[in-house]
């Protein structure tokens, strides 16, 4: 903050492969957008590694945005991101776009329509270490994530907790339109939705290693994941503690297999 009274000026400054370093801090901003560049966002950490720079939009609109043909050599790292309130996609939303996030944190985003915490659309980023937690949405689905229009983003080591939809896919929502991203090491818990309080799957073959699915909840059906004529592909992931059911639906592709009253290992 020394250098630009604002992130997005900084961004307006400087040119591709530049580093834009952001003290620990709270930074009231929002529609952020690096307009394309191959450039780094990069916030500060405590000692536990844990983000400490909030960018927080008050909820006056969307906290990031990517739509101009960012790649992989977009990144945003270390940040916290909170008080989106938009339509779609109230901490994120990616179009045409596929960024990387890393150690970033989603929580108390909120939107009226789909992927309280962050929307993709003909877009596929790749995040690590990333964590969703209490994203709202109020009347459409994916709480934590909502992936649309052949969207298939990589997420590895990452986490969704406590995200509601009023409709389907509390923790995250994968859209009929064939998008299919693939999970390693994540977790969804406690997450919440009227079908498929974890995962609601249409269509897509999402591809899952070592994932766990906890004490997710739905009001009607399916609290783990449910499939709506989709052919998910699960490896050492456990399904445990969801309520009313654990997996709904579709054909599920598994190695071992083995079922009890409360959890399913597949």
């Amino acid at each position: 903050p020394g250098d630009y009274t604002s992130i997005q000026d900084a961004i307006d400054v400087y040119n591709n492969g530049d580093i834009i370093m952001i003290a620990g801090g709270l930074y009231y901003e929002y529609s952020i957008n690096p307009g394309g560049k191959s450039i780094t966002l990069e916030g500060a950490t405590d000692t536990d590694g844990l983000p400490v720079t909030t960018i927080d939009a008050q909820q006056l609109g969307r906290v990031l945005e990517c739509d101009s043909g960012e790649t992989a050599k977009t990144v945003f790292k270390n940040l916290l991101i909170t008080g989106g309130f938009v339509d779609s996609g109230g901490g994120m939303r990616n179009t045409d776009s596929s960024p990387t996030l890393t150690n970033c944190t989603f929580t108390g985003n909120t939107v009226i329509s789909d992927g309280g915490g962050m929307y993709n659309y003909f877009s596929s980023p790749s995040l690590t270490d990333c964590t969703f937690i209490d994203n709202i949405c109020k009347n459409g689905d994916g709480g934590g994530m909502y992936n649309y229009n052949e969207s298939s983003p990589a997420l590895t080591g990452c986490t969704f907790i406590g995200n509601v939809a009023v409709q389907s896919g509390g923790g995250m929502y994968n859209d009929e339109s064939g998008s299919s991203p693939t999970l390693t090491d994540c977790t969804f818990t406690g997450n919440t939705a009227t079908y498929g309080g974890g995962m609601w799957n249409s269509g897509g073959s999402p591809t899952l290693e070592n994932c766990i699915f906890e004490n997710n909840t739905a009001a009607d059906y399916c609290g783990g994941m449910s499939n709506d004529e989709s052919s998910p592909t699960l490896t050492n992931t456990i399904v445990c503690g969801n309520t009313p059911d654990q997996i709904y639906g579709g054909y599920i592709h598994h190695g071992n297999h083995y079922m009890n009253d409360l959890c399913t290992f597949v």
